[in-house]
């Protein structure tokens, strides 16, 4: 962390920018270049073909060959219509996703510090504000919305929160939310995750891998409970 990032601290609010799948959502058997999202569990939950495809589809993305974030989400979402996912069906897999260990007891935590919190995440906007129920969140920012008719999907809308899009919005939140120039802290865990964990005054992962965990100033890996992160957090905010 560089001397200018610790001379901004003192006196500062502090604000806490999370990913959610892979870092607050958890419990999904994966291969980690592929993806611990819901955006995976949904395809496996069709079928294994519908998941092969998809990590083919993941695969584009991270060689250059899908030339736009909402062209990704699109390819992606037109697979899951294609191959029948309805709204029920959906909506199981979102609510049967599990917090990773200490996520709950974290955030409690991180409220009782009064530390502002905002989720930003390529994720969906049913689970993240699901999310932001359970944890006490103060704002959400999710990529995608799907719309329904008939129990079908039949249409969607996105934010384009690829590792630039996510950056942008820190900026943008850190802002708007507090007098000055605050501090930012932000935790995640995947190649989405780089430029926003680059931009903030600490950047940390969990259960990172790749660039993001390359860039972080802390890394935790999956066996750490969530409260170290959250805890690590507490003791910058009062350097």
């Amino acid at each position: 962390m560089s001397d200018d990032k610790i001379d901004r601290i003192s006196g500062s609010d502090l604000i806490a920018f999370f990913d959610m799948d892979g870092t607050l959502t958890g419990d999904f058997d994966y291969d980690k270049h592929r993806g611990t999202t819901a955006w995976s569990r949904l395809a496996k939950s069709i079928s294994e073909e519908t998941y092969d495809e998809k990590c083919r589809i993941n695969d584009e993305w991270y060689n250059g060959e899908i030339e736009s974030y909402t062209a990704w989400v699109d390819k992606t979402i037109s697979l899951y219509s294609s191959h029948g996912l309805s709204r029920s069906a959906y909506e199981n897999v979102i609510n049967s996703l599990q917090y990773n260990e200490g996520v709950i007891e974290a955030f409690e935590e991180l409220s009782n510090y009064n530390i502002k919190t905002v989720i930003l995440t390529g994720g969906f906007k049913f689970q993240a504000m699901m999310v932001k129920k359970k944890l006490g969140i103060d704002h959400v920012v999710a990529a995608c919305e799907l719309e329904w008719e008939d129990g079908g999907i039949s249409g969607y809308n996105v934010i384009p929160l690829n590792k630039n899009g996510k950056r942008t919005m820190m900026d943008m939140y850190a802002r708007n939310m507090a007098e000055g120039n605050p501090v930012t802290a932000y935790v995640g865990d995947g190649k989405n995750d780089v430029e926003a964990i680059k931009n903030a005054d600490l950047g940390v992962t969990y259960d990172g891998h790749g660039e993001a965990e390359a860039v972080a100033d802390v890394s935790y890996d999956s066996n750490a409970d969530f409260t170290e992160v959250s805890n690590h957090l507490i003791e910058f905010y009062d350097l």
